[in-house]
C-alpha cells in the first residue's frame, strides 16, 4: 500500500509539473499571438485614413494607368517618372525605402516595387514594363527578400502596402 502511495504521489507531482510547462508554453504563445496582433493593428489602417488612401489609388493618375495596362500598352519613361514623383508625394514612406535601396535596384526592380505600391496586380505590372508574369513573379521574389527579409512572391504585396 506504501509503494502504492509512493507512486500515486510520484504521478501526482509529475502531472503537476507538466501543467505548470503547459501554462508556461500556452503564455509564450499567447504573448506571441499579441504581438502579431500588434503588428497588423500597427499596419492596418485607421479609419480616419481611409479616404486619403482612397484617394491615393483612385487617383485620375492611377485610373489612367490601369487603363494603359488594360489596352496592353507600356508605360513611357516620362509615365515612370512621374509614378516616382506622386509616390515621393503621397506615399513617402515607400519612397523612402524606394531611395535608400536605389542603388542595390535593377530599373525593373524598381519599377515592380513602384508599381505594387500603387496597387498594380502582377498581370498589369507584366504589361506595363514589358515583361513576362514569370519574370514579375521572379522580380517580387528578389525584392521581398532584399527589403523584407522575407521569402517568395506571396507576401511581398502585403509588404510594400504595410509601408505607409
Amino acid at each position: 500500500m506504501l509503494s502504492r502511495y509512493v507512486e500515486v504521489q510520484k504521478d501526482y507531482e509529475s502531472i503537476k509539473n507538466d501543467i505548470k510547462a503547459l501554462k508556461n508554453a500556452k503564455e509564450e504563445e499567447l504573448s506571441q499571438l499579441q504581438k502579431t496582433i500588434d503588428e497588423y493593428n500597427e499596419c492596418k489602417p485607421k479609419p480616419e485614413e481611409w479616404d486619403k488612401i482612397r484617394s491615393i489609388y483612385t487617383s485620375e493618375f492611377i485610373i489612367k494607368m490601369h487603363s494603359t495596362a488594360l489596352h496592353g500598352k507600356e508605360l513611357t519613361q516620362d509615365e515612370m517618372t512621374s509614378l516616382e514623383h506622386y509616390i515621393k508625394y503621397n506615399l513617402p514612406k515607400l519612397y523612402k525605402i524606394f531611395t535608400e535601396n536605389q542603388d542595390n535596384l535593377t530599373d525593373k526592380e524598381k519599377e515592380v516595387l513602384l508599381l505594387t505600391g500603387v496597387k498594380f496586380l502582377p498581370s498589369e505590372i507584366s504589361t506595363l514594363i514589358n515583361i513576362t508574369p514569370q519574370r514579375v513573379t521572379n522580380i517580387r521574389t528578389v525584392l521581398n527578400q532584399k527589403l523584407f527579409k522575407a521569402k517568395g512572391a506571396k507576401s511581398f504585396t502585403r509588404n510594400v502596402l504595410s509601408v505607409r
